[in-house]
């Protein structure tokens, strides 16, 4: 009697773990559409199996490629690996800058004067986009060989450690807080 007794509740425990694992698949099998997204994802937006929403991004927002939607990777660099300051927050803290969505890139009235005469801009739209362009895709010490870093860490000491970043044939010095003090010509520093 009592083997009958372990069998019932053997098979009955049996069949309650059946009962459960088709329960789950059948939840399971209404979480996705027909197109294999997920109908209650992440933020509602719906992503498929393997982790990717309709647009092709990633929960982090890479693409499968490991790029953003802007077209940069988590390094900052684009396909064609061209590199963008802003894309790669480590690189900021690396070059010594604070975080552009709270400092944005300025300038200061000397550094507009320097760039009406140094660049011949006169339009304080241009200037600011130089400034900002100066600011993503310049070179700082740690992007270029060791013998020009020394020669651009001399420039940091001589400025009380403000931020230097080489681009397009200039040397652009850079406060901390994103602010453009200065600029010059590029004689001396090989790239």
């Amino acid at each position: 009697m009592e083997t009958w007794i372990a069998a019932f509740f053997g098979i009955g425990a049996i069949l309650l773990l059946v009962l459960v694992v088709a329960l789950a698949l059948l939840i399971r099998a209404g979480k996705y559409d027909e197109d294999g997204y997920d109908k209650d994802g992440y933020d509602r937006l719906g992503y498929d199996r393997s982790g990717y929403d309709r647009w092709g991004y990633d929960r982090a927002g890479y693409d499968r490629n490991g790029f953003n939607r802007y077209g940069y990777d988590c390094n900052g660099r684009n396909a064609k690996g061209q590199y963008n300051r802003l894309y790669d927050g480590v690189g900021l803290r690396a070059d010594g800058f604070y975080n552009p969505r709270r400092y944005p890139v300025a300038l200061t009235t000397h550094a507009r004067e320097r760039m009406e005469e140094r660049l011949g801009l006169t339009d304080f739209r241009k200037m600011d986009a130089a400034a900002r362009e100066a600011y993503q895709y310049g070179k700082s010490a740690r992007q270029i060989r060791k013998s020009s870093a020394a020669l651009v860490r001399d420039i940091e000491q001589r400025h009380d450690g403000k931020t230097v970043l080489i681009h397009k044939g200039y040397v652009y010095i850079f406060s901390q807080e994103n602010v453009l003090v200065t600029l010059y010509r590029n004689d001396k520093i090989p790239l």
